[in-house]
């Protein structure tokens, strides 16, 4: 499923959010909507890929009979003209595909690449049971459910999990340049693997060892801090 820029025209056009900013250097193109792709039941693993944005994920805890993601999505590109900053605005849409019992949610890059464009998912809620992997080359992460398999990865932002009750699956989270910090709602029964090269690793909570555990949890981040808080523990 595409999402083509005539939609989002289109919905300037209602007065949502597609605007052109002008600026002393460059001239700016950005277009909001809301996002819905429909999922086969067959599909076991998420995968979503973005750059120079954040991305936010929400597991459902309902069922429902039409497996559907569906969110907020922004994205943005800069140019030295106005008509050029448009016409890469064009070239870049969420396109969601599948293979297998795997889906994929990306964002395309125009083809005259720019380092100030890029795109944000929002408020992105996802069918329960999945596993999920998030991937930003410039932004924060996050993901609030009973993900049981989560790899969380971006080269320069925050990154935050929260569980909604007892885990003891395999996740992993890392930043080249941003804080991690991993709440439980419950018990964490895992394995942990945890190192920072500038901040400091700490749980709040009953003690987690690199041994014992039935699941596995590993966090990454060469700048920034590390905190795991589980059994209602705050920090």
């Amino acid at each position: 499923m595409r999402t083509s820029f005539l939609q989002f025209l289109t919905i300037a056009a209602l007065g949502v959010a597609c605007s052109i900013h002008i600026g002393d250097l460059k001239e700016k193109a950005s277009a909001e909507q809301d996002v819905s792709f429909t999922i086969s039941a067959n599909v076991q693993r998420l995968t979503i890929e973005t750059f120079n944005g954040s991305l936010e994920l929400v597991e459902s805890d309902q069922a429902s009979e039409e497996l559907r993601i569906s969110g907020a999505s922004k994205i943005w590109a800069s140019a030295n003209t106005q008509e050029d900053a448009a016409l890469r605005l064009a070239e870049m849409e969420w396109v969601y595909t599948e293979s297998g019992d795997e889906a994929t949610i990306s964002l395309t890059r125009p083809a005259s690449r720019s380092s100030n464009t890029g795109g944000s998912l929002s408020r992105l809620m996802i069918p329960a049971g999945l596993a999920v992997k998030l991937d930003s080359n410039n932004g924060s992460l996050s993901l609030t459910g009973a993900c049981e398999n989560f790899a969380l990865e971006t080269s320069n932002g925050r990154v935050t999990v929260q569980l909604t009750g007892d885990w003891s699956g395999n996740g992993s989270c890392e930043s080249s340049n941003g804080r991690i910090a991993v709440r439980c709602d419950g018990i964490l029964d895992c394995r942990l693997d945890m190192k920072t090269s500038n901040g400091q690793p700490k749980v709040l909570g009953p003690p987690l060892s690199q041994e014992t555990g039935l699941g596995s949890l590993r966090l990454r981040t060469s700048n920034g801090h590390i905190t795991v808080t589980h059994l209602f523990g705050s920090e």
